[in-house]
């Protein structure tokens, strides 16, 4: 019994004995049952596999990748990802593992611990995302300060889940530093300071192009049936996230994995498909400036061949279209016990930008509609408008027909333009 209540006390169980003399012995055994589901990428050193946290991780690089370079600088290891330089630890280093795997031929995983700034973890090999039920680990384990938990592989064998931030601390990645030092793209400064560090790529028509550094959040890669023709324009799915999608031309066949290049002006993301990345270069030469407006900004010589720009600003206006520019939010009030204005007429009424309250709501609101005939409580009503089920009853400007859909549109339109108090 002592072999058996000190593992569980090391799982943080509990083990009772309760004996009755002439009527028996009672064992009870309390083991945490306390199960957390975690998406995770899992990865081996050698014979050995490991989880990391979904979440965690920023992208996958190959080590000899022609977009990274790796050094040793003052002993530490340092990875330089199109040009953002990363502190870079080995796993099989900080575990004391013999590794099977060159050091050139290692994947790289940038990770982004919560509250810190991203450090590269080079592993052996990368196997699945999996979403793993994850219990706690034994104490002795836990104060390693590597792990988050445990879980089982679908053999049966334990699988520790790392935690990032514990790994960067083991492995003597200084967050704190870095996240002081910032994360912005860091380049050698070239001779002349008016080049312009760009990410030399070819897209999936073959061309030779070139995106300015600074818009280009990260890499991704999806699978060809995560992009679909979705609300008038090509839209990609970015794990949470449905971004509208640029790069792809009619008749463009996809199959199998494409990359997305993750574009950010800050506020909102657009993704930018393309074959595979060339390098990082700079512009140093002159730019021809493209006739007309468009994807392309101009076309010059990079690396000795031409290379045609891309025109961010462009794709940004031409694909977000009215979601980028900053508006004001506009507040119409509905009655809450009407089904149809909740469900055939509310749609329409958030996709013209309104927000949406009910009558009991205090907010003030810059439109109210009601059935025709229902009375309106003055105050903070705004502009009413009156809608008919019988188009002869409708009188085109405070009463309106429930299904004349550009009538009524025009009039939110109206609505929002007089609504001067915001």
């Amino acid at each position: 019994m002592d072999v058996v209540r000190s593992n569980v006390e090391r799982i943080g169980g509990i083990v009772e004995v309760d004996s009755t003399p002439g009527k028996g012995t009672r064992m009870t055994l309390r083991v945490p049952l306390t199960l957390t589901i975690i998406p995770a990428l899992t990865v081996s050193i050698g014979k050995q596999h490991f989880a990391i946290p979904r979440s965690a991780i920023e992208e996958i690089v190959r080590a000899n990748g022609s977009s990274v370079t790796l050094e040793r600088v003052g002993g530490a290891g340092v990875a330089t990802i199109r040009g953002r330089r990363v502190p870079e630890v080995a796993l099989a280093d900080i575990l004391g593992l013999p590794s099977e795997v060159a050091d050139e031929e290692r994947t790289l995983i940038v990770l982004r611990p919560a509250g810190g700034d991203v450090y590269a973890l080079a592993v052996d090999r990368i196997h699945d995302h999996e979403e793993l039920v994850v219990k706690p680990a034994a104490p002795a384990v836990m104060a390693t300060g590597l792990y988050a938990g445990t879980t089982l592989a679908d053999d049966g064998s334990p699988i520790l889940l790392f935690d990032p931030a514990g790994l960067a601390q083991v492995g003597g990645v200084r967050l704190e530093t870095l996240e002081r030092g910032g994360r912005v793209a860091e380049v050698t400064p070239a001779a002349n300071s008016n080049d312009v560090p760009v990410l030399l790529f070819r897209g999936l028509d073959g061309a030779r192009r070139a995106l300015r550094l600074g818009v280009v959040d990260r890499i991704e890669e999806v699978e060809a049936d995560a992009i679909r023709p979705s609300a008038g324009q090509l839209r990609v799915q970015l794990g949470e996230a449905i971004l509208p999608l640029a790069g792809i031309g009619t008749g463009t066949k996809l199959e199998g994995k494409i990359r997305v290049f993750r574009l950010s002006d800050g506020q909102h993301d657009l993704g930018y498909a393309f074959r595979e990345v060339i390098d990082l270069m700079t512009i140093d030469r002159e730019v021809i400036p493209a006739e007309v407006p468009g994807a392309i900004s101009g076309v010059t010589l990079i690396g000795g061949e031409p290379a045609e720009l891309i025109d961010a600003h462009w794709l940004f206006a031409e694909h977000l279209g009215a979601l980028a520019r900053p508006r004001t939010e506009l507040v119409c009030r509905l009655p809450e016990g009407d089904a149809w204005m909740q469900n055939m007429l509310r749609p329409i009424v958030e996709a013209a930008g309104y927000l949406v309250i009910g009558e009991s709501d205090e907010l003030a609101a810059d439109v109210t509609i009601v059935s025709h005939g229902n009375p309106v409580e003055e105050g903070q009503s705004g502009r009413v408008l009156r809608l008919a089920t019988d188009p002869d009853a409708a009188d085109g400007e405070e009463s309106i027909y429930r299904y004349d859909r550009a009538g009524l549109l025009l009039a939110l339109k109206a609505a929002s333009a007089g609504a001067g108090r915001r």
